[in-house]
């Protein structure tokens, strides 16, 4: 019998990477986003900085100024700029080149009923049928 009454002793368990994952994301978007890490994720993505203030709902100009600010984005545009950070991340990994994400990130989808998934990303429940659909794509079940 174990000195733990019967039981083996244990470590903690460790959370899946996938949840530290997403509890890493929620930290980030609760801290705000910073210019320079706003500057990686745009640098990674395939987005413009036109289409970033659209999908954020800012102005170009705006995100220029945040840009060289010195400022946190606040919670609600971080937890935004973290979802869509998350979603570009899916998609590099599902095509497993830029060129090859941007292409089909910018071209009628017929699963999302011929709209461009960029076209999609302006808001969460958008943003969600794409990343949805990179799921359906990742796991070999295209529409």
């Amino acid at each position: 019998m174990s000195k733990t009454g019967g039981r083996s002793a244990r470590s903690p368990k460790r959370k899946a990477p996938a949840a530290q994952h997403a509890l890493r994301s929620v930290e980030l978007a609760r801290e705000g986003i910073t210019p320079r890490t706003f500057q990686g994720i745009v640098a990674r993505s395939p987005l413009g900085m036109a289409e970033w203030g659209h999908a954020l709902d800012l102005s170009e100009r705006t995100l220029q100024r945040f840009r060289t600010s010195g400022t946190r984005l606040g919670r609600a545009y971080a937890d935004r700029v973290v979802q869509l950070a998350n979603l570009m991340e899916h998609g590099l990994a599902v095509f497993g080149e830029p060129e090859r994400f941007r292409r089909w990130f910018e071209r009628p989808n017929i699963a999302l009923g011929g709209v461009r998934p960029k076209d999609l990303i302006d808001t969460s429940f958008g943003t969600g049928l794409v990343d949805d659909e990179l799921g359906r794509i990742e796991h070999g079940l295209l529409a």
